[in-house]
């Protein structure tokens, strides 16, 4: 999850949730595989959480449960009760390199507003 003038902008809000591989090669950040083995922690609640975590992070945990039990305590005719879903890989690739641009060109938000709709469109390019 990431907090973006940009996602306020065009999404109305702004907090937008995108995989981490979004963020691969934007401010430096880069794959590494570990070293040694890593150690899995899965968080549950019983209501969507956002965790604060190591450098700033912000991780988006869904409400934990069974589906089942989800669905019957879900008001009648509610399809999802998460507050956030995950952006489509290029629309979360186009948010990253806007945050990156720093202020994020017109150009910037006019490719992130395309590739939510499906739109082609090119490489975003710092202002």
């Amino acid at each position: 999850m990431l907090e973006s003038d940009v996602a306020e902008e065009v999404l109305g809000d702004p907090f937008a949730l995108i995989p981490a591989a979004a963020l691969d090669g934007v401010s430096g950040i880069e794959r590494v595989f570990p070293n040694d083995p890593v150690e899995v922690i899965v968080l549950s609640f019983e209501t969507d959480q956002v965790v604060f975590a190591e450098q700033g992070a912000l991780l988006f945990c869904p409400a934990g449960g069974d589906l089942v039990q989800a669905a019957l305590s879900a008001p009648e005719g509610a399809v999802n009760q998460c507050s956030y879903e995950m952006l489509p890989a290029t629309s979360a690739v186009h948010l990253a390199r806007g945050l990156e641009a720093r202020g994020a060109s017109e150009g910037c938000l006019e490719r992130f507003r395309a590739a939510l709709c499906g739109c082609s469109s090119e490489g975003c390019v710092a202002a």
